[in-house]
């Protein structure tokens, strides 16, 4: 009768949605806390050697992985205006162990005129922060046949000596607590076709 509009005495807030959520222990959290991040890089190795270093840290802690297979648009300049493509993904993901959700996928493709350069992007959930995030990145890099955030001058004198890629590389592992002054170990050369593949939509590989 004064106007006022009666107090609310649902648990929910107006937007519908609980701010807390229901663990599988049955507790309760904070969903915004269940959510991992995805960090993308651009490095100097192959997508099959970057595949390759996280089965290998994978079998080394017992996880359960399977690999992936997408396809994703990339963009390359021309001398006039940006091209776009199709370009084939490689995956990994961890189904079971203590990296439960982690995935990795990646690509290559040619940002200008000339050469290659590929990207990982990397699923992280929650619960791998700290630590044992970067100690499972130092592992993964120390696995690859080469360091990851370094280029030859030939490379760069093909892709092109100003690209951004290279600096931001570094800059994101070390953001990653992983010390881009020292880099050591290479894995070896082992076939990957054990895991088992999961298929989807298989875009073109860029020439």
């Amino acid at each position: 009768s004064n106007g006022r509009m009666p107090r609310d005495s649902s648990p929910f807030p107006r937007s519908g949605l609980t701010t807390r959520a229901p663990t599988a222990k049955g507790d309760w959290c904070d969903p915004l806390n269940m959510v991992g991040r995805l960090l993308e890089i651009p490095v100097s190795v192959t997508p099959t050697d970057a595949i390759r270093a996280l089965r290998l840290v994978g079998e080394s802690h017992g996880w359960s992985m399977r690999r992936l297979e997408e396809s994703r648009m990339v963009h390359r300049f021309a001398i006039i205006m940006p091209l776009s493509r199709m370009t084939r993904v490689l995956g990994i993901e961890v189904l079971e162990g203590s990296a439960r959700g982690l995935s990795l996928r990646t690509w290559s493709n040619v940002p200008g005129s000339a050469g290659r350069i590929t990207w990982i992007s990397i699923e992280i959930p929650p619960h791998l922060e700290g630590d044992e995030w970067k100690s499972i990145l130092d592992e993964w890099s120390s696995l690859l046949p080469r360091c990851p955030w370094q280029w030859t001058f030939g490379e760069r004198s093909i892709i092109g000596f100003l690209l951004p890629e290279y600096r931001r590389s570094r800059v994101h592992f070390g953001h990653e607590g992983i010390d881009v002054k020292q880099w050591t170990g290479a894995a070896p050369q082992e076939d990957d076709s054990a895991l088992p593949k999961r298929a989807f939509s298989r875009g073109s590989e860029e020439e």
